[in-house]
């Protein structure tokens, strides 16, 4: 028979559907054998908006991203050329979302009101005066 996929991605998560056409006169039975599901990507689809602060720069830095670890990562082996300035970014606010939109629109919130502010309004304390113990 023809096989035909469809991708779909319903509120966040993704799902692939593999389908055997076959006219319902030769099967009339619609069994395992005759409609084949294939999940071979069932996943819920995570998104982050978060803040990383630099001591030595001091200052924030706020994106988003489907890989927060991977994203962050990034930031500390100097990609990017704002975050490439420092290598001491630490995650100081994170929000996990299933969808990108619902992140963007924080994100934006965020850098409107500027990551100082928007932390202090959330009671997130940044110890922007850390020195190290010996």
């Amino acid at each position: 028979g023809v096989w035909r996929s469809w991708l779909a991605y319903l509120h966040g998560v993704q799902v692939v559907v593999s389908s055997s056409l076959t006219t319902p006169t030769k099967r009339c039975l619609w069994h395992l054998f005759s409609f084949k599901f294939v999940f071979t990507s069932i996943q819920t689809m995570k998104y982050f908006t978060y803040i990383l602060h630099s001591q030595t720069l001091d200052c924030f830095y706020v994106g988003q991203t489907n890989d927060l670890d991977r994203r962050i990562l990034e930031h500390l082996s100097g990609k990017g050329k704002f975050s490439s300035r420092a290598k001491d970014w630490e995650l100081v606010f994170h929000k996990e979302f299933t969808s990108r939109s619902e992140s963007m629109n924080l994100e934006s919130k965020i850098k409107n009101r500027g990551a100082g502010r928007f932390l202090d309004d959330n009671n997130v304390a940044i110890d922007k005066h850390h020195e190290s113990q010996t």
